[in-house]
């Protein structure tokens, strides 16, 4: 997990959560209505669960994110395996499953968004339970346990949990109209999904709010954008990419077809699964399996969906079930051909690319700057590392502003800002997309902005490019477009590595 190459947090929403973190820890109390992103600050997992961690073992702030989440983050390959193992039958398969979770974005990546981190691994846990051998009662005590976890640790994850938990006992009956065969005791029943929809509505609807709107908001977008069905803008740059619309280079394309495979390949584990009796392991397992391909499906599908939340981030969550199907997929097909002794060669050439691929290594090696880790620059380097500079600028800038005033910038200035104050100041993130300033605001320069010239519009969202024999970074343009926006600002404060204009 990708934490700890610079002294301060990775990441976009981290930043959030890091803030809410410190409010509640100032404070001395969590106040779930507190600050605009209420919706993350209903995740406990963010908030009284790192003040816990700050009064027992007083270590420095950011570093029970950088350092001690990502033990916990260490912990969720281990239901994964298990899983993977009781279903596929070899430990050594279960292995390589294991292997194709840790290598995805969002688990490298995963202390750039820790509320998703604890809620995933209660999730697994859930999951691990339902494929354990030990008494019902037991396996429903904490089943329930580890659903409360999710609900109370992560939004999104718990609602594709209780979309899961619903609708696997429909398909169940459908199954047994149409004589499925299945020997084992149904776990799954509609009483469950109603006390899983009772602590959901509970807790997000009228203990805090934030995240049932942000729901209703979600659906309620993706109707709308429906007239928009085929329009791309609708969609993320990495769906796209899925089905080859926005490729840009060869280290983009290799990406795309390693992807591409490991997706073919657990759609061919999902077929054999449905089709062939030998890979089957009950109604509700194959019930799991459907309505898990059919969210990845319909996530590609609909428009807004994958603006809405990312795609990354529900596959390594729906990946918890369906791993164990990339292996299947591989060994039903190399049965099929007739060259089972290709199937581990293939498993590990497939892992090493897609791990090469998640880490931008195939960037690195065509010479194109992207990767967090390999390269000191690149759009990905610069609007995470934060240096000690740019967060001194904004100690001097939080004991020095006038409250009432508003701070400009690009960006990203955000992510620099909240470790300044202890109140998020009245922040224009906007200013070099043409938004006016006051008489009396302040503009707050980066260390990208003085030294790489350049300036974020926005979230870069699609991998660099060459245009013309130049690197073109996404949604980055030179600072020298926007001299007229600064000329006549003067300079209140300047450390080499952060800048301070007020507006006169």
């Amino acid at each position: 997990m990708n934490g700890l190459p610079s002294n301060y947090l990775i990441g976009r929403d981290i930043h959030w959560e890091f803030y809410l973190f410190r409010k509640a820890l100032m404070a001395h109390h969590w106040d779930m209505h507190v600050g605009s992103y209420n919706a993350y600050n209903a995740c406990l997992s963010v908030t009284v669960l790192p003040v816990i961690y700050k009064v027992l073992l007083n270590v420095p702030e950011v570093y029970i994110f950088k350092f001690y989440y990502g033990f916990i983050g260490a912990l969720m390959p281990l239901p994964v395996y298990l899983i993977s193992e009781r279903i596929l039958k070899r430990s050594d398969y279960g292995f390589y499953a294991t292997l194709l979770f840790i290598f995805q974005f969002s688990f490298i990546y995963i202390l750039g968004w820790c509320r998703q981190l604890v809620a995933l691994l209660f999730f697994a846990a859930a999951v691990m339970v339902l494929t354990g051998d030990m008494r019902r009662s037991h396996k429903k005590l904490l089943f329930v346990v580890f659903m409360v976890g999710t609900v109370l640790s992560h939004y999104t994850t718990a609602y594709v949990f209780f979309f899961l938990v619903a609708l696997i006992p429909i398909l169940v009956r459908v199954m047994k109209r149409l004589k499925v065969p299945d020997d084992s005791r149904g776990f799954f029943a509609a009483s469950l999904a109603v006390l899983f929809f009772v602590v959901v509505f509970a807790w997000y609807a009228q203990a805090t709010g934030a995240p049932f709107k942000s729901a209703v908001s979600f659906f309620t977008k993706t109707l709308r954008s429906m007239s928009e069905f085929f329009s791309a803008d609708m969609r993320n740059n990495s769906e796209l990419a899925v089905v080859g619309i926005g490729i840009s280079n060869f280290p983009n394309l290799l990406s795309t077809l390693v992807h591409d495979t490991v997706f073919a390949l657990i759609g061919a584990g999902a077929l054999a699964v449905i089709f062939k009796e030998e890979y089957r392991q009950g109604r509700e397992y194959l019930a799991a399996v459907i309505l898990c391909m059919g969210i990845l499906v319909a996530f590609i599908a609909l428009p807004f969906v994958s603006k809405g939340y990312g795609g990354p981030r529900l596959f390594t969550q729906l990946l918890v079930i369906l791993a164990p199907l990339f292996i299947t997929g591989i060994d039903a097909l190399t049965g099929f051909i007739g060259r089972v002794r290709w199937r581990i060669p293939s498993i590990i050439v497939l892992l090493i690319l897609l791990f090469s691929c998640t880490t931008y290594l195939n960037y690195h090696f065509a010479g194109i700057p992207y990767s967090y880790a390999y390269d000191d620059g690149g759009e990905r380097r610069y609007e995470t590392f934060i240096y000690d500079n740019e967060v001194t600028g904004a100690l001097w800038l939080s004991n020095h502003y006038n409250e009432t005033s508003v701070i400009h910038g690009d960006k990203m200035i955000y992510s620099r800002i909240i470790y300044g104050f202890s109140t998020y100041p009245r922040v224009d993130r906007e200013f070099f997309n043409g938004t006016d300033t006051e008489t009396g605001g302040y503009v707050y320069l980066t260390h990208f902005n003085l030294y790489q010239r350049l300036v974020f519009l926005d979230y870069p969202l699609a991998p660099p490019r060459v245009v013309n024999g130049a690197l073109k970074l996404d949604n980055v343009e030179s600072i020298n477009n926007y001299k007229d926006l600064i000329v006549n600002m003067s300079t209140i404060y300047d450390n080499g590595g952060s800048r301070v204009l007020i507006v006169a």
